[in-house]
């Protein structure tokens, strides 16, 4: 019997680990997430996506929902595109172009920020496709956990996340979908459509469900000891 209680405590603690590694998101903060609607450029409101952008001139930036790319879902999706013309010394190097959202979040959160992309038109990616979380207290950025697709994007919509903990000091984070070019010295070809965007806390079991669920086996232990 003290083995079978064992086992059984030990599934008891096993579920609750499980359900707290399973936590998903509670609530997702991003505002437009879809891209459906208009989107900012003067970062007056900084809830909404904003477009940023710089570069040689010649080269070619696009950041808009209205593009005509198709998107995973809805009527709109976010196209970036940082494209060189071949023409003498204009090849889209050291470039970049992107939107960003500012979602107020405090320290000590277990987040998740995901969003779905791909690569549009076959594009060459030759620069470096960004999803990151820029971690802020004011506007003063702390840290930053960065991932770069274009290694990983297909021409079919794949879903893409980061989580962890916000770090100490954190009162904001900036939510960042961009193309850059800083790394490679040759004429540059991308274009890649984001859609779907979330971002919000991890939701896990309330403790009364957990307590719930391990008295329920350790019941289970008590019957089958009588």
């Amino acid at each position: 019997m003290t083995r079978t209680f064992n086992l059984l405590f030990a599934m008891a603690i096993a579920l609750v680990c499980t359900c707290s590694a399973n936590a998903q998101i509670q609530s997702n903060l991003v505002n437009n997430d879809g891209f459906e609607d208009p989107l900012g450029f003067d970062f007056s409101d900084t809830t909404n996506w904003n477009g940023f952008f710089g570069g040689p001139a010649g080269t070619f930036l696009e950041a808009f929902n209205d593009t005509g790319a198709t998107p995973r879902t809805g009527a709109a999706a976010l196209e970036l595109t940082l494209d060189g013309d071949g023409g003498a010394g204009v090849n889209g190097f050291q470039a970049f172009v992107g939107h960003v959202q500012t979602i107020a979040i405090g320290a000590g959160e277990d987040f998740i920020f995901s969003a779905f992309a791909r690569n549009n038109d076959n594009s060459g990616l030759t620069g470096v496709t960004e999803f990151r979380v820029e971690f802020r207290q004011g506007g003063t950025e702390i840290s930053r956990t960065q991932i770069d697709l274009q290694s990983q994007l297909t021409d079919n919509f794949e879903e893409f996340s980061i989580s962890g903990i916000t770090p100490a000091g954190t009162d904001n984070v900036n939510l960042v979908l961009a193309l850059s070019s800083f790394n490679e010295d040759v004429l540059h070809s991308n274009s890649v459509v984001f859609d779907d965007v979330s971002f919000g806390i991890a939701a896990v079991p309330e403790p009364s469900s957990l307590i719930v669920v391990s008295l329920g086996l350790l019941g289970l232990v008590s019957r089958r000891r009588r």
